[in-house]
């Protein structure tokens, strides 16, 4: 089974796992976009390997519930990835919805409260990792920047690998590639990488929106500890009191902190 395949089918558990009422193989041929047969085999596959499935006759269909065997909760855990995402707009929101920052906390804590002991202490030194390689100058909203791009820059950071980066520079005519040590995500509209050339410790900003390739190197590539990103977003970017950014695309905030691309 390919590996798309494979994440199809762990997301159909999770959906049936977690629906209050359960699913029609219609449902499950729509949210998957695949035929009636294909969706009738991912059902039988999930009944073999997790159910057997809750069968719940609704007038002239069939609803599939799933209910998990205990020690099988990793299903509907929270990851790490999930985790980061939620606890990083809680701290966006603070400037300017203190009250929205409050109810994401909250929630935070309180899934974090309902995992088991060991499942916590495992998660929290890779979420706190990620906290501290993001921060968000404003409010998030939606982006252009690429899903695989930062899953990329995300894991050579938490690794500790340098990086090829190829650029898109409406500046220049054709792309341009940089080999950087990724410092951290500034995340928002725009949102940047903040980088410095391997073997420098001087920090840039690079557009994300404008990467288009990332390779991780086999080579060692890590920020300087006394490096703070929040601190360094503030003196370069910083945020309006709207939310909006104060450095304009490809301008140059602060020498002594780098420049822009």
């Amino acid at each position: 089974m390919g590996l798309d395949k494979v994440r199809a089918t762990l997301d159909l558990v999770f959906d049936l796992a977690t629906s209050s009422t359960g699913l029609t193989i219609e449902d499950i041929r729509i949210s998957r976009g695949v035929s009636r047969s294909t969706a009738e085999r991912m059902r039988d596959l999930v009944d073999e390997m997790f159910g057997p499935l809750e069968r719940r006759r609704d007038g002239k269909t069939v609803r599939f519930r799933l209910h998990l065997p205990k020690g099988l909760n990793f299903v509907t855990a929270p990851t790490v990835a999930e985790m980061s995402e939620l606890m990083s707009v809680a701290r966006a929101a603070k400037a300017h919805e203190p009250a929205r920052a409050d109810r994401l906390e909250s929630l935070a804590g309180k899934v974090l409260v309902a995992l088991r002991p060991a499942d916590r202490r495992r998660m929290e030194p890779d979420i706190d990792a990620r906290l501290e390689n993001e921060v968000w100058h404003h409010t998030p909203h939606p982006s252009a920047v690429r899903h695989d791009v930062l899953e990329a820059i995300r894991h050579a950071m938490l690794t500790g690998r340098a990086i090829n980066i190829i650029c898109h520079c409406p500046s220049h005519g054709t792309p341009t590639t940089h080999k950087v040590v990724p410092f951290g995500l500034v995340l928002g509209d725009p949102a940047y990488l903040v980088a410095a050339a391997v073997g420098e410790s001087v920090p840039y900003l690079l557009h994300l929106e404008r990467i288009a390739e990332v390779l991780e190197l086999d080579e060692e590539g890590h920020r300087p500890a006394d490096f703070d990103l929040r601190s360094f977003t503030e003196r370069t970017i910083g945020t309006n009191t709207d939310g909006s950014n104060r450095a304009s695309a490809g301008s140059r905030p602060d020498v002594s902190a780098g420049h822009t691309l």
